[in-house]
């Protein structure tokens, strides 16, 4: 078994060291490897994170998939310091759009599980990693809001169980000056209701929430 962060159980692993292993955080499943379509789409998620991560993300369990961005989750967390053991990331655009893209991927997963802990994830960056990224305000860092459409889904009428949670980040994104504020936010609302009117109620209950003053 390989040390927690450093990547998936060896192949051979034993039910009971799985069972022992499944509390230890950080440590990742072992899952069927990427197909080569998916390795080369992946290789900006790999430069990140290792093959571990993104190998996780495409399997078929939706178990590895939460894995994956808890693990991520820790390793933003470690990068305010502790006793965490895993490696933190790296306070950059770079590492915040991958780890914006794996968000984008929970958004869209069949299971809300998976999607939930995506929601999570973007939260504890908004806490632990965007502070911490050098650069003008609301130029590198806007481009790691690509989840903003999808998250935007989530309030509308598909959002189901995710409606609250996926408002209540959109919202904190408003209020962070950093990414532009409310101003940035609602002109991907407006880009949303002028681009498909029938996937207009997420937009446009976000865009009465800023109105409203939040």
């Amino acid at each position: 078994i390989r040390r927690p962060g450093t990547g998936a159980a060896r192949p051979g692993t034993s039910a009971q060291e799985i069972r022992e292993m499944r509390d230890q955080p950080g440590i990742l499943p072992h899952t069927a490897p990427m197909t080569p379509a998916q390795a080369k789409g992946a290789y900006k998620m790999v430069a990140v994170f290792g093959k571990d991560v993104p190998r996780c993300m495409f399997s078929k369990e939706w178990k590895a998939r939460v894995r994956a961005l808890e693990h991520v989750q820790l390793r933003v967390t470690a990068m305010a310091g502790g006793d965490c053991k895993l490696k933190p990331l790296k306070a950059s655009v770079q590492d915040m759009m991958q780890v914006s893209a794996l968000v984008c991927m929970s958004l869209s997963d069949p299971v809300a599980k998976v999607s939930k802990v995506g929601i999570a994830l973007i939260n504890t960056v908004l806490t632990e990693m965007l502070p911490k990224v050098k650069g003008r305000k609301g130029v590198g860092a806007a481009k790691a809001l690509e989840p903003v459409a999808a998250l935007l889904v989530k309030v509308g009428g598909a959002g189901g169980p995710l409606r609250k949670p996926a408002g209540a980040t959109l919202l904190r994104l408003c209020n962070t000056r950093k990414l532009g504020g409310p101003t940035f936010i609602a002109s991907i609302a407006m880009q949303q209701v002028y681009a498909n009117s029938e996937k207009a109620l997420g937009p446009l209950a976000l865009l009465k929430a800023i109105v409203d003053g939040n």
